[in-house]
């Protein structure tokens, strides 16, 4: 029973650490476009990119 409690708490924590990332890249980007250091088109290449990335993570493909 303990197990299973642990567990479910393992996810729960890493579920909450990914929306919290998530949410300050999100942020963070949308900082850098008020700010001008990101134009329209530089923010589109960065969330491109950002999502190449953690796609070559998740199916473990080589990155270079």
């Amino acid at each position: 029973m303990m197990d299973i409690l642990i567990k479910t708490g393992i996810i729960l924590f890493w579920f909450a650490a990914v929306v919290v990332c998530g949410t300050t890249y999100l942020w963070a980007v949308i900082f850098a476009i008020r700010k001008g250091w990101l134009g329209e088109t530089s923010a589109k290449v960065v969330y491109f990119a950002t999502f190449v990335v953690l796609a070559a993570i998740v199916f473990k493909l080589p990155i270079l």
